[in-house]
C-alpha cells in the first residue's frame, strides 16, 4: 500500500503536468491499492482509490474498444465492483450509483454476477435468478460482439454464482459442492497483477461453511485460502472464528 500510494502520488504529477500523459499506467497502480486496501479490510480506503479511477474519462479509443478493460476508467469500475463484493456491500451494489452501469459485455457481466450474488445474499431468490440470467445474456453477447470465448474468469464466476444460487435455495450441501469445484477453477487461473478474479472463492466457500454448521470444513477452505493469499483479512477472520467454533486455540493453530 505504501509503494502503490507513492507511486501514484508520483503519476498524478505528471498528468498534470502533460496533458498527452496516459492514465493506463496510473490506473494499474491506483487499481492495485485499491486491491490491496480490499485485501487489508480497509474498504472504504479502497472505495476511494477506484473513485479517483471513474473519475479518468475514456478517450475515444478507450470507450470504442469493447473488451478493452485496461483504460483508468475500467480498471476503477473492476477495483469499484472488487471492493463492492469483497466486503459484501449488498446494498451499494443494488443501489444503481456506487457501480455504474457500463455498457460493454465483459463489465455487464460482472455487474449481473454482482448483483446477483447480492440478491442472493438477501434471499430474493426470484431477482437473483433473474439477474443471473442477465449475466447469460452478457456472455452471450460477448461471444457474439467480441467474437471470442466467454473470459476463464467469468466461467469461474458462473460457477461460482450457481453455489450462491444454492445457498439461496437452501439446498447447502450441493452449494457447498458447487463452491469447491469452482474455488478449483479459479486457482487454475493465470497468475495476474492485480487478480483479475474479485476475490477468492476458498474465502466464500469457508464463509458458507461456516454459517452452514461445518466448522472443520470451514478451517480447511480458510487454510488454503491463506497459502493463495497469506494476508488475507476476510481468510484470517473466517479461520479464527472457524477454530473457535471448534474450541481449538486460535494462537497455536492458527499460527497468529
Amino acid at each position: 500500500m505504501k509503494s502503490f500510494s507513492a507511486a501514484a502520488e508520483n503519476e498524478r504529477g505528471y498528468i498534470q503536468a502533460d496533458k498527452l500523459y496516459g492514465t493506463g499506467h496510473h490506473g494499474h497502480n491506483v487499481h492495485y491499492l485499491a486491491t490491496a486496501y480490499s485485501f487489508e479490510g480497509q474498504y472504504d480506503k479502497a472505495k476511494d482509490a477506484a473513485r479517483e479511477l471513474l473519475g479518468f474519462k475514456e478517450n475515444p479509443r478507450e470507450q470504442a474498444s469493447l473488451d478493452g478493460f485496461t483504460s483508468a476508467y475500467r480498471q476503477g469500475w473492476f477495483a469499484m465492483m472488487r471492493t463492492l463484493v469483497q466486503s459484501e456491500s449488498w446494498d451499494e451494489i443494488l443501489d444503481g450509483k456506487t457501480l455504474p452501469v457500463y455498457d460493454k459485455p465483459r463489465e455487464q457481466a460482472w455487474r449481473h454476477w454482482a448483483m446477483s450474488m447480492a440478491y442472493a445474499a438477501k434471499r430474493n431468490t426470484p431477482q437473483a435468478n433473474a439477474e443471473a440470467k442477465l449475466m447469460d445474456a452478457a456472455l452471450a453477447d460477448y461471444k457474439l460482439e467480441v467474437k471470442m470465448p466467454v473470459p476463464d474468469v467469468l466461467a469461474v464466476a458462473h460457477s461460482e454464482l450457481e453455489g450462491h444460487l444454492l445457498l439461496a435455495a437452501g439446498k447447502a450441501a450441493p452449494a457447498l459442492k458447487k463452491l469447491d469445484q469452482a474455488a478449483n477453477m479459479e486457482l487454475k487461473l493465470d497468475y495476474t497483477e492485480p487478480p483479475y478474479y474479485p476475490r477468492p472463492v476458498l474465502e466464500v466457500l469457508g464463509q458458507a461453511a461456516l454459517k452452514n454448521g461445518k466448522p472443520k470444513e470451514a478451517e480447511a477452505a480458510f487454510r488454503r485460502a491463506l497459502e493463495q493469499y497469506p494476508a488475507s483479512y476476510r481468510a484470517q477472520t473466517g479461520l479464527r472464528a472457524a477454530l473457535e467454533r471448534q474450541n481449538k486455540p486460535v494462537e497455536v493453530a492458527a499460527g497468529f
